[in-house]
């Protein structure tokens, strides 16, 4: 899947216009009957009052750029022409992890922990061998940049028994093992990019909640996507100190 990330910066007081012109004209509702579109959905950032972020998910390449043809999308160019002083844009290639690339997802969670904390090469294997449909890679010109790896589990917040290569009661509630990026390209989004369609992927397999660790200073970064601090976790995982953040989905 192809997911794009777009942030219209538009003229000041013209968000709720811009919003207007674009619902008004028809092109949301036509996009997304559009061959191969499996999201396009706007929202409204709460801290920035002249941001409007689009949220476009594509089946491939290919189907996005037939989209880019379409006289719908040239209403919208129309509309930015009016409306808009600058788009953002970040694209993401997101699929499911194959044996072939747990060398490039060892070495990425090398830079993203230290040795305490990182899952080994074994472990990784394991997880990919027993939870295949979880496992879940984010490319850029063909190469993994993002990785986020969930375990469906009976329980509530994540234990550290889970993350021991033993397999274990599975449930609704989809855990979040790892969210990470590659080094050269930390704070481009793409973490949140790819965890985002984990987390709707998840949903639309019929998981009714999901859980996740993390560490004070990324408490903030993961309410942006839905999740809310319970507290202290009660996972030592390499000697830190965790918070547990749990989502209904």
């Amino acid at each position: 899947m192809l997911i794009i990330d777009v942030k219209y910066t538009v003229k000041p007081g013209m968000r709720q216009d811009f919003y207007n012109a674009i619902m008004n004209n028809g092109i949301a509702e036509t996009s997304r009957h559009e061959a191969g579109n499996h999201k396009y959905d706007y929202s409204f950032p709460k801290d920035e009052a002249d941001v409007l972020e689009l949220k476009e998910i594509w089946e491939d390449a290919e189907t996005q750029k037939a989209h880019t043809e379409t006289d719908n999308f040239r209403k919208l160019g129309k509309l930015k022409e009016t409306f808009v002083l600058s788009t953002e844009l970040h694209k993401l290639t997101a699929r499911l992890a194959t044996p072939a690339d747990l060398g490039r997802v060892a070495e990425i969670e090398a830079e993203a922990f230290p040795p305490s904390e990182a899952a080994s090469l074994e472990k990784y294997t394991w997880r990919l061998a027993h939870y295949p449909e979880y496992f879940f890679v984010g490319e850029q010109d063909g190469v993994i940049e993002a990785v986020v790896d969930i375990i469906p589990t009976a329980k509530d917040v994540i234990k550290d028994d889970i993350f021991e290569m033993d397999e274990l009661p599975a449930g609704k509630n989809a855990a979040v093992l790892t969210v990470m990026t590659s080094a050269d390209c930390r704070r481009q989004g793409m973490a949140g990019q790819l965890l985002s369609y984990a987390v709707d992927e998840m949903k639309a397999r019929g998981m009714t909640e999901s859980c996740l660790t993390c560490k004070d200073r990324l408490i903030h970064y993961y309410a942006k996507f839905g999740f809310e601090k319970v507290g202290v976790s009660e996972s030592v995982h390499g000697g830190a100190i965790w918070y547990d953040m749990v989502r209904k989905l």
